[in-house]
C-alpha cells in the first residue's frame, strides 16, 4: 500500500491546532454551568409544563391579535362611511375614527411584537437545560460549560473530511466539558450543501461530538454503522480514501497505509460496529485523525426539534443519552498514547535495517 498524499498529511499536521481552537474559542464569551440530573421524571414534567405555557401563551396572544384586528378594521370601515357623508361633523368623526384606528394598531404592534419571540425564547433555554442536565449527568462529564452564543464553524467540520462541498452549517446548544480526561465539544448540527438550483439541502441533522484522543498516525480512519433498508447522512467525502471493510450495515475507509485494526483496536471497532440503528437514531459516523475524533449521530425530528404542538415524550432523548455516553466510552480506547508508523514507514526501517546487516 502506498504512502498517504500530501494533502491528507498536511491536514494531519494542522489538526492539532485546529483542536485546540475548537476547545478554546468560546473563551471571551459568557459561559454558564447547569446541574446535571439524570432524573427522566424531572425532564418529562418540567419540558411539558413548559410547552403547555408556551401554546397557552400562543393560543391567547393569537386570540387577542384577531379581536384587534377585527376592532380595526370595523373601525376603518366606519371611517369610510361617515367620510363619505355630506355632513361636516360626521366627516370629522370618520377621520377621528380613522387615526384612533391607525394609532391603536400601531401601539398594540409596539406592545406585544416582543412578547411571543422572548416567550419563545425563555422556552427554549429551559428545554436545553434540561434536555442537557439529563444528556450530560454520568458521572463522567466534568467542567460542563454552556455558552447560548456558541457556535460551531464551518471550517471546524469542513476539517474532518466527511461531507463535501459544505455552503453552510446551522449550530446550537453547544456544550463543552471533558469526558475521561478528554477535552469533549458537543452540539445540535445541520450541515448543508449547494443542491439544484442552488439550494441548501442537508446532508447531516443530529447530534456532532467532537473529542481530542492519544494516538499518532498518518491520515485518517471513517467508520459508518448505517441502516440498510434506509440508509441517511452517509460520509461523502471518500475520494482519497478506501474502502477496506464493507458489511451490510457497516463500512470503514481508510487512507492508504492505515492499519485501522492497529490504530483502532478489534474491540473499538466491534463495540461502533454493534451500535444499534433503530427507533430514533438513523445514522453514525466516526472519524479519527491522529489527535482528534469526530462523530456525527443522525437523529429525527422527534429528537432534534423542540416540541411545541405535540406532547413531550422523553423516550427520543433517552435514547440519545444512553448512545453518546456509550460511544464515549467505547471511544476512551483512544486514550492510551500510541504511535502508528504506516506501511511506507515500516517498509522504510525494515530496508534500512537490512542495509546495516549486509554492510556488517
Amino acid at each position: 500500500m502506498s504512502e498517504p498524499n500530501e494533502k491528507l498529511l498536511n491536514e494531519n499536521e494542522k489538526k492539532d491546532e485546529q483542536v485546540e481552537q475548537l476547545f478554546t474559542k468560546s473563551e471571551t464569551n459568557e459561559v454558564n454551568t447547569f446541574e446535571p440530573n439524570g432524573d427522566i421524571s424531572v425532564l418529562e414534567t418540567t419540558i411539558e409544563e413548559e410547552r403547555k405555557k408556551l401554546k397557552d401563551f400562543y393560543k391567547k396572544s393569537k386570540r387577542t391579535s384577531n379581536i384587534s384586528v377585527l376592532i380595526a378594521v370595523a373601525l376603518i370601515i366606519a371611517c369610510f362611511v361617515l367620510v363619505s357623508q355630506a355632513d361636516t361633523a360626521l366627516k370629522i368623526i370618520g377621520y377621528c375614527l380613522g387615526g384612533a384606528a391607525l394609532i391603536g394598531m400601531l401601539v398594540f404592534y409596539v406592545l406585544t411584537k416582543n412578547k411571543f419571540p422572548s416567550a419563545t425564547r425563555e422556552y427554549i433555554n429551559v428545554v436545553e437545560t434540561r434536555y442537557n442536565a439529563f444528556a450530560f449527568h454520568n458521572e463522567k462529564y466534568v467542567e460542563l460549560t454552556f455558552d447560548k452564543n456558541d457556535k460551531i464553524e464551518k471550517g471546524d467540520i469542513a476539517s474532518d473530511y466527511v461531507y463535501k462541498d459544505i455552503s453552510r452549517l446551522s449550530s446550537r446548544n453547544v456544550i463543552r466539558a471533558k469526558f475521561d480526561g478528554q477535552h469533549l465539544l458537543v452540539s445540535d448540527l445541520a450541515v448543508y450543501h449547494k443542491g439544484p438550483k442552488s439550494q441548501d439541502l442537508p446532508v447531516f441533522v443530529g447530534k456532532y461530538i467532537s473529542l481530542e484522543n492519544n494516538v499518532a498516525f498518518d491520515g485518517r480512519i471513517i467508520l459508518c454503522t448505517k441502516n440498510a433498508e434506509k440508509p441517511v447522512d452517509l460520509p461523502d467525502y471518500l475520494e482519497d480514501v478506501e474502502l477496506v471493510k464493507e458489511d451490510e450495515n457497516f463500512v470503514i475507509y481508510t487512507s492508504k497505509g492505515v492499519d485501522y485494526k492497529e490504530v483502532l483496536g478489534t474491540k473499538l471497532i466491534s463495540e461502533i460496529k454493534n451500535i444499534k440503528i433503530e427507533n430514533h437514531l438513523l445514522n453514525v459516523n466516526v472519524v479519527v485523525w491522529g489527535g482528534h475524533t469526530a462523530a456525527y449521530l443522525s437523529f429525527d425530528d422527534e429528537t432534534m426539534v423542540f416540541p411545541f404542538e405535540k406532547e413531550f415524550k422523553a423516550e427520543p432523548y433517552v435514547q440519545y443519552e444512553k448512545v453518546q455516553t456509550s460511544l464515549l466510552n467505547s471511544l476512551s480506547a483512544l486514550n492510551k498514547h500510541k504511535e502508528v508508523k504506516s506501511l511506507k514507514v515500516e517498509q522504510e526501517i525494515e530496508s534500512v535495517n537490512a542495509q546495516e546487516e549486509m554492510s556488517e
